[in-house]
């Protein structure tokens, strides 16, 4: 009987120690974090997260680690693209308290390429819908205890214009919203930020305030403390704005 009693102990030790090495990390509270032990995020990205950018501006409080997984020019969806957010999440341990998923903007209109939406159900990775949920799988099954945020893409120029597959961008927005609400995770929408709304705010040009939306394509000129560079991608003064409004919600979790 001792013998046996001995044996289930140290077998239950065992179980417990293959059960913590399954994930690396015991997700903490952003309250609970300090200096000495901050509250770790990893980020996975595109060109709009590519350092310098909002992640580099939450990495300065002295209680958050910013990891960044940003790729410019990369979409979510993509079975056959080694670098779409789908592919490179693959397999992927980001030892996290926070993954933050921020991306869309290039499925909408990237570099000659785009990605129709697909429903709920889907699950051809060359369909919005279905390359999200995959990589949401992935990562889930790689880091359980983990908090996932998932991010909308922030407005851009003629972005209510529709694609090549008659898309605007608010439809891959609501897409996010849409999986979000369906797997019980946070959406920080910031295309309906209104603070993260660079295309339609005011800006000013030697003094004049002028409204980015209302500019061509083909400016020859700069604007006085731009927010946004191109029409797509925010300035330092942007992705400042940008990491207030995630530290509002970071904050919480």
């Amino acid at each position: 009987m001792k013998i046996s009693t001995r044996v289930l102990f140290f077998l239950f030790i065992l179980l417990f120690v293959l059960n913590i090495s399954k994930s690396d990390v015991i997700a903490k509270t952003f309250a609970e974090s300090t200096e000495l032990n901050p509250y770790t995020v990893s980020i996975i990205g595109d060109s709009i997260s590519y350092e310098p950018s909002y992640a580099s501006v939450l990495n300065t409080n002295p209680v958050i680690s910013v990891n960044t997984y940003a790729v410019g020019g990369t979409r979510i969806a993509g079975k056959n693209e080694e670098l779409s957010f789908v592919n490179r999440t693959k397999d992927v341990k980001y030892d996290s308290d926070l993954i933050i998923i921020f991306g869309g903007t290039n499925d909408y209109s990237g570099m000659g390429t785009y990605s129709d939406l697909g429903d709920l159900t889907s699950t051809d990775l060359d369909t919005f819908y279905g390359a999200y949920n995959a990589m949401l799988n992935n990562i889930i099954t790689k880091n359980p205890n983990s908090k996932i945020v998932l991010v909308t893409p922030i407005r851009r120029i003629n972005d209510e214009n529709p694609n090549i597959l008659g898309y605007n961008l608010g439809n891959y927005v609501y897409a996010i919203q849409n999986i979000a609400l369906n797997r019980g995770l946070v959406c920080i929408d910031l295309y309906n930020n209104k603070e993260c709304d660079f295309i339609n705010s005011k800006f000013r040009l030697n003094g004049v305030n002028m409204n980015f939306s209302n500019i061509s394509n083909s400016r020859t000129f700069n604007l006085k403390n731009e927010l946004i560079t191109d029409g797509l991608h925010p300035s330092i003064e942007g992705h400042k704005i940008i990491a207030e409004q995630l530290l509002k919600y970071i904050q919480t979790m």
